[in-house]
């Protein structure tokens, strides 16, 4: 993280390739976060599987 001072140093072009940066690592993290909530769920859907399987056919 820059400080403001650091920040008021900068170029407009670098300030431009950092914002461009930030955005570019924004949707990387945004994607990831989508992929891992659809993971999340075919594991819960996998549990659920797997405990009825187990109450069904274990008993």
């Amino acid at each position: 993280m820059k400080t403001k001072e650091e920040l008021l140093a900068m170029s407009h072009e670098d300030l431009a390739s950092l914002t461009y940066k930030i955005m570019y690592e924004q949707c990387l993290l945004e994607n990831k976060e989508k992929e891992n909530r659809r993971l999340r769920e075919i594991l819960d859907a996998i549990g659920i599987t797997y405990e009825t399987f187990k109450s069904e056919f274990h008993e």
